[in-house]
C-alpha cells in the first residue's frame, strides 16, 4: 500500500510539473495546449480607464467605477489605449510586461518570478506593468492573486476581458499565454516572450532575467 500510494504521489508532482510548463490558449474551457492555439499569428511582435473594485468586507459600491485600492494590489481595466498612457509614464524605464490570467496554470507559475525580478531592479530604473487577460467576472480573483503576490507595480486588467479582440489589441502571439514584452527606455520593443508550440524549447525565467540585465547595462 505505502509503494502504490508514493506512487500516486509523484504521478500527482509530475502532472502539476507539467501543467507549468504548456502555454494557455484563449478558451476559457479548454485553457492547457500542447500544440496549436485558438489563432494562426506566428509573428513577434510588437478612454475611458476605470478602476474595479477587489475583494472587500464590506458589499461591493454599487458604481464599479470608483476607484478601490485593496491590500497591495490596485487593478486598473484598461483597453489599448488605456495601456499605451501608462507604458508612456515609465518613458526612461525599462518596462516588462507581464501579459498573464487567472485561468493560465503557467502564467501563475511564472508570476512570482516578474515580481522578484521589479524587486531586484526597483533602483536600476526598471519597472514592470501586469495586464491580465480576465474577463469581468474574475476580476476580484485578478486582485487576490496579485495582493497574494505583493505586486505592487502598475496592474491592469484587459477591459475586452478574455477575447480575440484583446489578444489582437494587446498583440499577444498566438492568442497564447503565457507572455512577456521588454522595452527600452524609449518605449520600444527589445524582446517579445511567448510561448510556442512549434518550438523545440519554450522561453524560460533565466531568458527573461537576462534579457532585463542587458536592458538596463545599454
Amino acid at each position: 500500500m505505502a509503494s502504490k500510494k508514493l506512487s500516486q504521489i509523484l504521478l500527482l508532482v509530475a502532472t502539476i510539473g507539467l501543467l507549468g510548463n504548456l502555454g494557455c490558449n484563449s478558451e476559457k474551457n479548454n485553457t492547457m495546449v500542447g500544440a496549436g492555439s485558438s489563432k494562426s499569428k506566428t509573428a513577434d511582435i510588437e478612454s475611458n480607464d476605470t478602476e474595479v473594485p477587489g475583494p472587500q468586507t464590506e458589499p461591493l459600491l454599487a458604481q464599479p467605477s470608483d476607484p478601490v485600492a485593496v491590500g497591495l494590489a490596485t487593478v486598473l481595466v484598461v483597453d489599448r489605449a488605456g495601456f499605451d498612457e501608462v507604458l508612456a509614464k515609465h518613458k526612461g524605464q525599462v518596462v516588462l510586461v507581464d501579459y498573464w490570467a487567472t485561468w493560465c496554470p503557467a502564467c501563475r507559475k511564472k508570476f512570482p518570478h516578474t515580481v522578484a525580478l521589479a524587486k531586484e531592479h526597483q533602483a536600476d530604473g526598471f519597472t514592470v506593468i501586469g495586464v491580465a487577460i480576465d474577463d469581468d467576472d474574475t476580476h476580484e480573483e485578478v486582485v487576490k492573486f496579485l495582493t497574494e503576490q505583493h505586486a505592487t507595480f502598475d496592474n491592469l486588467r484587459s477591459k475586452a476581458g478574455l477575447s480575440e479582440e484583446a489578444f489582437d489589441a494587446f498583440e499577444i502571439p498566438g492568442g497564447t499565454l503565457p507572455c512577456l514584452r521588454l522595452f527600452d527606455r524609449e518605449g520600444k520593443v527589445i524582446k517579445t516572450f511567448a510561448y510556442d508550440d512549434t518550438a523545440d524549447k519554450q522561453f524560460t525565467d533565466d531568458d527573461v532575467a537576462e534579457a532585463v540585465k542587458a536592458a538596463l547595462e545599454k
